[in-house]
């Protein structure tokens, strides 16, 4: 019997409102588009290969004509405490307040990027009996899981969003779309999957999608 998705909670706006500018104190976003100043491991299972991940200077607001940071699907309030949020751009990577969102913090350690942008975080998920543990669903077009093209699919966060692991173990394509923790338990997750054809390529291989389930969502 498939499993069937509880209906999504977070707060969604197919657009987003330009980050708020932080008061003299607070920390404020990189603005500078200068090559990477740091380079950060990413952290895999043992069952991929090892991939550097930049970490890349964003802009703090959308600057046209490239999209930046203007369209994002998931904005997540952490259940234990209303203050702190969890966002995914579509091409920047996530950022965090612990102000209720009057400030943010860019957090992209561990997330894959592509060459010229990051995967699209297209839902988020924080775990009610432990708000440090944060999975998100991440896609680019269908696609293989693991090697050089697969930057998306199911990545985790075990210190609330500031740095991150994939996990695409077992996974049939890299487009992740939705993501759900149990309540009461945060190893077990349930996931899904948009397969179809890879849009970027010319190659015939259709990926499956479907709905997965997990109760030990850890390297394997």
């Amino acid at each position: 019997m498939p499993l069937l998705l509880p209906p999504p909670t977070h707060t969604s706006s197919p657009t987003a409102t330009p980050l708020h500018t932080p008061e003299p104190t607070a920390t404020r976003i990189p603005t500078s588009t200068s090559s990477p100043t740091a380079t950060q491991t990413a952290t895999v299972e043992p069952c991929r290969t090892s991939y550097t991940t930049p970490i890349v200077q964003g802009p703090s607001r959308p600057e046209p004509p490239a999209d930046g940071d203007r369209v994002f699907r998931s904005l997540t309030v952490d259940p234990t405490n209303a203050s702190a949020l969890v966002l995914g751009t579509k091409r920047n990577g996530f950022v965090r307040s612990e102000d209720g969102g009057q400030t943010w913090t860019r957090h992209r350690a561990g997330f894959r990027f592509g060459g010229t942008n990051y995967p699209e975080v297209y839902d988020i998920d924080i775990s009610p009996s432990d708000p440090n543990v944060v999975i998100a669903a991440t896609l680019n077009s269908p696609g293989p899981p693991t090697g050089p093209r697969g930057q998306a699919g199911l990545y985790k966060s075990t210190d609330g969003g500031k740095s991150w692991t994939q996990l695409n173990c077992g996974l049939t394509t890299s487009r992740a779309v939705s993501v759900r923790i149990d309540p009461s338990n945060p190893d077990i997750v349930a996931i899904g999957l948009e397969g179809g054809f890879p849009t970027y390529t010319c190659e015939s291989n259709s990926y499956p999608g479907g709905i997965f389930r997990t109760e030990e969502l850890d390297p394997c």
